[in-house]
């Protein structure tokens, strides 16, 4: 974290300066400790490289990471795309959003692959909104995320998303194009995805008559808000209980008590038990988005289970 931290505000060339100081104590520490026969320098080791790792981390995060989609920040052009999110439909419900994993842009005189996220707006008008992992063309300008309010920064807030860039359009096409080539891991991801989509989809037929019921329960099984109303918002904020409608190590835990308990109901044996809560926590987690909390429960309850 302080690694993270001083690369941030600082920069790497200062920050560079501070790690030369630090290994040099850490020199003096090892050679004093191998006299004393004491290992503590084994924890500076530790601490020196964790402060390491945060600096290369955010040296590569902020420099690399989907560069290419930020290369093309303020040109015009069709976008194609993959829609990765169910639409958030604004306040004041003139518009809706997406988060579009984008393929290429067409500008005037060539085609550019792209590779990143963006969040796109979309006028609702007659527009019906996009499903999850349905390909989509728009016209759009490619606009780098600049919004300050107090403490708060949009375009860190998208980044901590991993989204680079947003864009408004008043319309979106189908996109017939099918030659886009996905990796194991987005094949992956786009399975999740029509799990999430078809949970969703079973969840609103069995909450009909009860919007507010509906959004309750896709809350706490799938930690999307996005049909909270302000009254809900409202009521939930007061009670303290908006955690509950966030999916967390919580809601982990209570699926890993559930099958433990089920699993040890049949009689199912320990070393067996392991190849069928790991994948389910790996598809939970998938489902979910792969939030930090979702992920710290699920890498501790991996752990467990191989200590067994």
């Amino acid at each position: 974290i302080i690694g993270i931290f001083l690369a941030f505000s600082f920069g790497i060339g200062k920050v560079f300066l501070i790690v030369s100081v630090l290994l040099l104590f850490l020199v003096f520490l090892m050679i004093k400790g191998i006299r004393n026969k004491s290992y503590n320098f084994i924890i500076g080791i530790f601490c020196i490289l964790s402060l390491i790792s945060g600096i290369f981390h955010i040296n590569n995060y902020d420099t690399t990471h989907q560069s290419a989609l930020k290369s093309t920040i303020g040109q015009k052009g069709w976008i194609h795309g993959t829609v990765i999110s169910s639409p958030d439909i604004s306040s004041k419900g003139h518009h809706y959003s997406v988060i579009v994993k984008v393929h290429e842009i067409e500008l005037k005189d060539k085609t550019k692959a792209l590779d990143g996220n963006m969040r796109l707006f979309v006028s609702i008008r007659d527009n019906s909104a996009p499903r999850i992992n349905e390909n989509i063309m728009f016209y759009t300008e490619l606009l780098k995320p600049d919004f300050k309010e107090g403490t708060f920064d949009y375009e860190l807030y998208l980044k901590t998303k991993n989204i680079y860039a947003t864009g408004f359009t008043n319309i979106i096409y189908p996109d017939r194009n099918t030659k886009y080539s996905s990796t194991l891991y987005e094949k992956f991801m786009v399975s999740c995805r029509n799990l999430r989509e078809s949970i969703n989809n079973q969840l609103e037929k069995l909450f009909a008559y009860d919007a507010d019921a509906c959004a309750v329960i896709k809350g706490i099984l799938l930690g999307d808000k996005t049909d909270f109303s302000e009254t809900l918002t409202e009521n939930f904020s007061t009670s303290g209980i908006s955690h509950i409608a966030a999916v967390s190590g919580l809601h982990l835990s209570i699926l890993f008590s559930v099958l433990c308990g089920l699993l040890g109901f049949f009689k199912i044996r320990k070393k067996f038990v392991s190849f069928i809560i790991l994948p389910a926590i790996l598809i939970f987690s998938a489902v979910t988005g792969f939030s930090p909390s979702v992920c710290r429960a699920g890498i501790m309850l991996t752990m467990y289970m191989f200590a067994l």
